[in-house]
């Protein structure tokens, strides 16, 4: 039991003094804040998303699928959410979304969305319907996704060691290491953070809250962190 209480204790700890890249998203029955949420289709895309607001419009980009893509949202006057366009689809296989979802009371929306895949020019090939919801990101869900983006970053930044390595025997000037350190981040995007986020951990690796250990990103834990 007391292994438990320590071991819940210092996971508490390390979230409330980890510093969050993007603010969690708040939403209700009249706003929805820039931030980072939750999208769930089964059918499309299911994971860690950043809304953003430009006019009365927001916009869903995925940030745990490398392939990207996009879905523009609509408020009605019951505040419903209503998909107005979309780039889920892929070069091969055009994709129409249409749909809405309800706010519920708990800050989320949920609903149905129809799925039309066109291989031809308006000739839909296949139709589909799936459930989706929207709702707010918790700060568990945002650190673990910035911890999978870290993951991926230090894979790319191994890679980018072998090209600068490369480089160097051909008589080029090697990378400097923070050169190495932004590639590799930017290798990072789309795998739990976003290329918005970049900037931010390239800032915390200057301030030594992000390090590079054995190759590998890992990030500082202590209480000092509560200042950023």
């Amino acid at each position: 039991m007391k292994i438990k209480i320590i071991a819940t204790l210092l996971l508490t700890t390390l979230l409330l003094t980890t510093p969050l890249l993007m603010s969690i998203g708040s939403a209700d029955a009249n706003t929805i804040s820039n931030g980072r949420y939750v999208f769930t289709c089964s059918k499309l895309y299911s994971g860690l998303c950043d809304i953003t607001s430009t006019n009365g419009q927001y916009r869903m980009v995925p940030i745990e699928d490398y392939r990207g893509g996009y879905i523009d949202f609509k408020r009605s006057w019951t505040g419903k959410l209503k998909i107005s366009s979309n780039g889920m689809g892929s070069s091969e296989v055009a994709l129409n979304l249409t749909g809405t979802a309800k706010p519920l009371d708990d800050r989320s929306f949920a609903g149905r969305m129809r799925l039309s895949y066109y291989a031809i020019p308006f000739i839909p090939g296949r139709i589909s319907w799936a459930k989706w919801s929207l709702r707010p990101a918790t700060r568990e869900e945002i650190h673990a996704g910035l911890l999978n983006g870290l993951i991926a970053a230090s894979k790319a930044l191994a890679d980018e060691r072998q090209y600068s390595a490369i480089w160097e025997k051909r008589g080029k000037e090697p990378w400097s290491e923070e050169t190495l350190v932004h590639y590799g981040l930017l290798g990072g995007r789309n795998h739990g953070y976003s290329h918005s986020d970049v900037p931010q951990l390239l800032q915390w690796y200057r301030e030594g809250i992000l390090k590079v250990v054995d190759n590998h990103f890992e990030l500082k834990k202590g209480i000092e962190l509560t200042n950023h």
